[in-house]
């Protein structure tokens, strides 16, 4: 999805420069895109300014398809609810993961870290953040606890 994410950041009739350091960009572009859409407002309908930014990024699909601007306007917005509506056409896979859960075991295992981490033995709190990465599910500590988003 990454190299997606770093091809529609490049209109099509112009020449993709490929480096690790842009694919690493898009990487964690996609990832904060995700982040929001995993924590954001899904549900309704579109707001009279999210209405309105969704004619102007559709006129600019209409415009000899031009996704960097796209991708722009989408940021811009910042609205989860325009993502989602985009991402049929876009393909980057947000739709399945806001709809992907943890399992019972990953759900155990961020809670025991969390226990170990407030006893502060934080090796062992760690090696489960490891463990848990592993498996495509990233760990953020915050004051409320720990928040979790799938990679």
């Amino acid at each position: 999805m990454d190299f997606r994410f770093m091809v529609l950041n490049n209109h099509y009739r112009s020449r993709m420069e490929f480096s690790l350091k842009e694919l690493e960009k898009s990487r964690n572009t996609r990832l904060n895109i995700r982040r929001l859409i995993q924590t954001g407002q899904t549900e309704g309908k579109l707001t009279e300014s999210e209405q309105k930014a969704y004619q102007a990024i559709l006129e600019r699909l209409m415009d000899d398809l031009n996704t960097p601007c796209i991708l722009d306007m989408l940021h811009s917005c910042n609205s989860v609810r325009l993502w989602l509506k985009f991402e049929p056409i876009l393909g980057l896979g947000f739709k399945e993961e806001k709809n992907a859960g943890l399992t019972e075991k990953q759900q155990k295992l961020i809670k025991e870290r969390e226990v170990l981490r407030q006893k502060k033995q934080y090796e062992k709190a760690d090696n489960i953040r490891k463990l848990l990465q592993k498996q495509g599910i990233e760990l953020e500590d915050r004051q409320g606890g720990t928040k979790y988003y799938k990679i």
